[in-house]
């Protein structure tokens, strides 16, 4: 696989970037709730000490939820959301132990096997989280797949996170996404730098849950810092701080800053800045 191409698919690994066919079928209170309370335990994992007890968190966790009246009432579609929201979490940690584990490529793929035997069979109206959530699978998982499946995916994308944006207009998280894509795409391609940071800070403006509120900053502050706006860098981390505190997540941008670093170059070139850092 292209070089390139390779390392904007690990970049979308490791920040969940999604992958959208809009429709608006909403989720009801119960399934809404669900949902939001996967992605308030997703956020929680920030505050464990390493990546083996944040993947033991999210199991715990899953075992709850098989013993929920209100998870075992929601509809399947809400229940393969929460499922997307969790295991691409889980897959995210044992990729950030081991990038090789064949562990972690069994988990993905087989949940990229029930995403894809869904989409095929409930291939309109599908809820808006479903829709993040089962293409932060897809996109997590292009790296183990053909690379035309994968171009095509890729390619997809823009036109997808921007019809997203006129459907949903208020949803953070697909500003997030879109804010994303545009960051690292090649100019070429259709990247923008500077529609990225217009895209975070409306994520930012817009986030409504600690999860959205939390990310929206930390992006917010590697754009500043990118910029060499040390001050708004620092105000944002303070906010994504004061949303969630202890993270050994935050410390660790703040020393990839001092190290001449943002979190977007980290996550575009783990490896190569892990050997360099000694990580």
């Amino acid at each position: 696989m292209n070089l390139k191409i390779k390392s904007f698919l690990i970049f979308l690994l490791l920040i969940f970037a999604g992958n959208f066919v809009f429709a608006a079928e909403k989720f009801d209170a119960k399934a809404e709730k669900c949902v939001q309370e996967a992605y308030q335990k997703v956020l929680e994992t920030r505050i464990c000490k390493t990546p083996a007890e944040a993947i033991e968190k999210i199991n715990q966790y899953q075992k709850t939820l098989s013993a929920s009246a209100d998870y075992a009432s929601i509809s399947e579609e809400a229940k393969l959301t929460v499922q997307n929201i969790l295991i691409i979490t889980k897959y995210s940690y044992m990729y950030d132990i081991n990038m090789k584990d064949p562990e972690a490529k069994k988990l993905i793929l087989a949940q990229y096997d029930k995403v894809i035997a869904w989409n095929e069979k409930n291939p309109d109206n599908q809820n808006p989280y479903y829709i993040v959530s089962s293409g932060d699978v897809i996109n997590s998982s292009m790296v183990f797949l053909p690379q035309s499946t994968a171009i095509k995916y890729g390619l997809k994308e823009k036109d997808d996170y921007d019809a997203l944006n006129k459907k949903s207009p208020l949803m953070s998280i697909g500003f997030i996404n879109s804010g994303l894509w545009y960051y690292m795409a090649p100019g070429i391609g259709g990247g923008s730098k500077k529609k990225a940071a217009a895209l975070f800070k409306s994520a930012y403006d817009n986030a409504k849950t600690n999860y959205e509120k939390f990310y929206s900053a930390i992006y917010m502050s590697q754009i500043a810092y990118s910029n060499k706006d040390q001050a708004a860098c620092d105000k944002y981390l303070a906010n994504a701080e004061a949303v969630l505190s202890g993270t050994n997540f935050i410390k660790f941008i703040k020393m990839l800053n001092t190290k001449g670093y943002s979190y977007f170059d980290y996550a575009e070139h783990k490896e190569k800045i892990d050997k360099k850092l000694g990580l």
